[in-house]
Order: structure tokens, then sequence, then C-alpha cells
């Protein structure tokens, strides 16, 4: 073969081939038993991390109950705002109907001051 040296036996490896048995036979790799790979495959039952679970379990039913309570205040100003509008609408007819009255009263003094005082309703 040509790649070979005239004294040595030995064939060349490609670069590969070399990476690949580099890899294969690297000792500072621990060997894994068949039973205890299965438990590193298989999730834990239970959090690791069971105070951050606890932490976003009551964030959520915070931020849940926050949506709540401000849904019900943007209810509640909603109906306020309603409610200021139809006072200002009841103040405006009360306001009408008391002119109206005070010129119908005006109207009836006149009236008995133009027949002279005498009485309107003689019996």
């Amino acid at each position: 073969m040509p790649d070979q040296q005239p004294g040595s036996r030995k064939p060349q490896r490609s670069a590969a081939s070399t990476a690949l048995w580099a890899h294969l036979l690297r000792k500072d790799i621990p060997v894994i038993s068949h039973t205890s790979s299965n438990t590193l495959t298989n999730p834990p039952i239970a959090p690791l991390d069971k105070a951050g679970t606890s932490m976003r379990i009551l964030l959520h039913d915070t931020q849940a109950n926050l949506e709540k309570f401000a849904e019900h205040v943007d209810k509640l100003a909603s109906d306020v705002s309603e409610t200021k509008r139809e006072m200002m609408t009841m103040q405006k007819l009360f306001l009408e109907d008391h002119e109206k009255l005070v010129g119908q009263i005006i109207d009836l003094g006149q009236l008995c001051l133009y027949f002279g005082g005498q009485r309107i309703y003689e019996m």
C-alpha cells in the first residue's frame, strides 16, 4: 500500500475513524448499568422544586383573582358612570318641571290680580 511507511506494518487511519475510536475508548465516562438507565429516562414522580411549584400555583391563583377583581371594578365604575348620567338627566327634568310649575303659579297669581282680587271660585 502506498500510504504505509516502508518499515511500518500499521495502516494509517482517517481522521473520522480516529475521532470515533477516541470517543469509544474514553475511560473518563462512567459505565451506566442497564437498570440505572431506566431511572434516568423516567421523569420524577414528585416535582423537584416543590417551593417553586407552590409559588407558581399561588401566583397563578393570585393573577386569576386579580383579573376577577379588575372585572368587578370595571363593571362598578361603568355602573357609577351610568348612574351619574341618569342623575344629571333627572336633575334637568326636575329643573324644567320646577320652572314650569313656578311659571304656572306666577300666571295664576297674575290672573288673580287681574280680576281685582275677587274670588274666582264663588259658591
